[in-house]
């Protein structure tokens, strides 16, 4: 309807209708012919219908040029609101993205410092078996000293007590130590009473408390 208008507004319309009778009623056959020479009507006809034909053709694009626009506007919008959510969806993946790295990298960091302690404990514990080994061997040598040394000791207390005669110390006073029964002979006259009475007294005691298990003394 609008194409109609236009035609009709621009005056293009009624040239083409009438060109096309004229072509079809074969009128003004030989005006036609003295003013374009030896051309048919025909082929002449058909180069005017193909001209207006262009000229048809450019002014209906002409006309719906403003509702493809209008298409390509809304496409084009659409377009921009599948873009802008696929961005969206990006940046939220990239805030994952970005978040699990962050993990990661705490997570590498934490780990490089748990390998520098245990290289450090490592390093400690070799420094304390590195001096163990060498108090282990100071040990060792001193344990050989001493025992050479000891060696050495028994040789010369052999050699020494080689013709040593030990005390008997099975009796006291010439008394045995299991003796049950002990006789005192004590000089009783003047001159001990004035003299080592009191030292009498202490020896007597003193061997009374080495036998116990008296069953009887006399003096």
């Amino acid at each position: 309807m609008e194409t109609r208008l236009l035609l009709r507004h621009t005056g293009v319309l009624p040239y083409v209708l009438r060109e096309a009778l004229w072509l079809h009623q074969g009128i003004g056959h030989n005006e036609k012919k003295t003013k374009y020479g030896n051309f048919q009507p025909f082929f002449l006809g058909c180069g005017l219908l193909w001209f207006w034909g262009v000229i048809l053709l450019l002014v209906i694009t002409k006309i719906y040029e403003p509702v493809t626009i209008e298409k390509s506007r809304e496409d084009l919008q659409q377009l921009i609101v599948k873009l802008e959510r696929e961005l969206n969806e990006l940046r939220g993946d990239s805030t994952v993205i970005n978040r699990d790295l962050k993990e990661i990298e705490e997570q590498l960091s934490e780990n490089k410092k748990k390998k520098n302690k245990l290289a450090g404990d490592l390093s400690e514990m070799e420094g304390e078996f590195s001096a163990t080994r060498a108090m282990s061997e100071e040990s060792t040598g001193t344990m050989n000293s001493l025992l050479s040394a000891k060696q050495s000791l028994t040789e010369e207390m052999k050699r020494l007590l080689k013709d040593y005669n030990p005390i008997d110390d099975s009796t006291v006073g010439g008394i045995p130590v299991d003796s049950e029964y002990i006789i005192f002979v004590i000089d009783t006259s003047g001159s001990m009473y004035q003299g080592p009475w009191n030292l009498v007294i202490q020896k007597i005691t003193e061997t009374l408390s080495v036998y116990p298990e008296l069953k009887a003394y006399k003096f």
